[in-house]
């Protein structure tokens, strides 16, 4: 298997996939897409493709409004999508409206790319969202009263979250009125390990009972799993003289997508078929069970990886650790 990368990264133009997507099939005459990683990008690029009829799959993209096949009809996603999780936190609140706090300046790339697509699939839902920006407030606490005014479940799309629950208990915003939920789809065990969870004071505990977070079940670290985390950090030191701490989610799920591709060309090659029809190999990567360095993964009728949720809350008062309070498998769904 041979790839064309296109170098992508902040440093090209806005909006440029569709231009590239064009150039690697008129150009060089490619078999499938992989990525691009942003929402925008991505629409156009799966467009495209559909109308191509080459596969396109994804690791890194979890937009509610990819989730329509009927559009994308040749995109597979192995990302963790909000679809399933939205229709879980509706269903469990019984909610008629929620604030996603959205915010500060310079948030992680899922902190930027979650809120709309949390927004869109709990409207699908049929709850209220009401969004509230941070940043067009003078202080943290104007925007949380902006928040509880609207609703007492509010979804923090924004860091850091030990502030925002200190200053949300200190204005009365507590676990006896108040829910916050946080998603945490990807870094492994951060949200645990960061200071933001750590050596909490008694205020800081109080705090953070309201806080529900949500985080899907990720792989059990077995042999196969340590040792791609191993070769990807003798990799990053090689290549760019450090390493990252903590194990990266990320970067093994594009590993089983592409492999998860390249078992399916084996099988479309074995049987004489070509293997640049999109939908006939995206039909074999849909509704089927696969085996990567992340376990066994299943990808939905619908394209889409299946994940198992789970809900953490403080169970602990003493250690202040969040413990599994709820799971819901995905594939319950389908």
């Amino acid at each position: 298997m041979s790839y064309i990368s296109t170098d992508e990264c902040c440093t090209r133009p806005v909006r440029s996939s569709g231009a590239l997507a064009a150039s690697m099939y008129y150009d060089h005459g490619v078999d499938a897409f992989l990525g691009p990683a942003k929402s925008g990008e991505m629409t156009a690029v799966a467009d495209m493709a559909a109308y191509w009829n080459l596969p396109v799959i994804t690791a890194a993209e979890s937009s509610f409004h990819l989730a329509d096949k009927a559009r994308f009809a040749t995109l597979t996603r192995t990302f963790p999508a909000t679809t399933s999780v939205s229709k879980y936190l509706a269903s469990i609140f019984q909610q008629q409206s929620c604030v996603v706090l959205r915010g500060f300046e310079r948030p992680r790339f899922f902190e930027h790319s979650i809120p709309p697509s949390i927004t869109a699939a709990l409207q699908a839902a049929g709850v209220t969202v009401i969004e509230v920006f941070a940043d067009n407030y003078n202080t943290l606490d104007q925007a949380l009263r902006e928040a509880a005014s609207w609703s007492n479940v509010i979804f923090i799309c924004t860091s850091p979250v030990r502030d925002i629950m200190v200053h949300a208990y200190r204005l009365g915003y507590k676990a006896d009125s108040h829910t916050f939920l946080y998603w945490y789809p990807v870094e492994k065990e951060s949200w645990q390990t960061s200071s933001q969870f750590q050596n909490l004071n008694e205020e800081e505990t109080e705090a953070m009972k309201a806080l529900v977070v949500l985080h899907p079940e990720l792989p059990k670290p077995d042999e196969a799993y340590r040792q791609f985390q191993s070769e990807l950090r003798e990799r990053q030191r090689a290549l760019y003289g450090k390493t990252q701490i903590e194990d990266n989610f990320l970067a093994a799920t594009l590993h089983d997508t592409i492999l998860m591709y390249a078992d399916v060309i084996n099988e479309i090659v074995a049987e004489g078929s070509d293997v640049r029809d999109g939908r006939a190999v995206t039909k074999k990567m849909w509704n089927r069970t696969f085996e990567g360095v992340t376990g066994t993964f299943k990808i939905s009728n619908n394209g889409d990886r299946l994940l198992v949720n789970e809900m953490l809350q403080m169970t602990d008062d003493n250690t202040g650790n969040f413990n599994v309070a709820f799971t819901h498998d995905e594939a319950a769904d389908f």
